[in-house]
């Protein structure tokens, strides 16, 4: 997402680069989507480093949240620009197996602390992760598949 939002900013190429989390929102804002479906359940959203430090996506996987009928949104201790890394990118589960673990049971440790019982991210390599950890923590799912259930 990141680099394809620094090859927009190249002269001559024409196209506005967004995530599908801030198309969606987009659609909300402009009321040309609505959920319609009550989720009631209680979910934290972990913002994943390319998508939130790399490229400061924050509000729009919040708008998005808020939209849903029913579903409460807790924050974790650690949030939006500070988020704590999940362990999974970067080449760190590829160069230390161990710091990999260790990243993502503290992630997962703080969003036990915050009471949900779901995660929500908006990456393939988060939820990789969190999935690695077997039982130690929450289910995780991916924000648009679980938003798409709410429509």
């Amino acid at each position: 997402m990141r680099a394809w939002r620094e090859h927009a900013k190249q002269p001559g190429f024409d196209a506005e680069i967004v995530h599908g989390v801030e198309y969606i929102a987009s659609l909300l804002r402009a009321q040309r989507l609505r959920f319609t479906k009550t989720i009631r359940t209680k979910v934290t959203y972990h913002d994943s480093c390319h998508l939130g430090r790399g490229c400061a996506v924050y509000v729009p996987p919040r708008e998005v949240l808020s939209a849903i009928p029913g579903l409460q949104l807790v924050e974790m201790k650690r949030n939006q620009r500070w988020a704590w890394c999940c362990g999974g990118g970067g080449g760190v589960p590829e160069s230390d197996p161990e710091l990999a673990r260790w990243s993502a049971a503290e992630r997962m440790r703080e969003a036990r602390e915050s009471g949900a019982e779901l995660i929500l991210t908006s990456s393939a390599l988060c939820q990789r992760s969190f999935d690695d950890l077997n039982k130690n923590g929450l289910p995780v799912q991916a924000l648009l598949e679980f938003a798409s259930q709410a429509l």
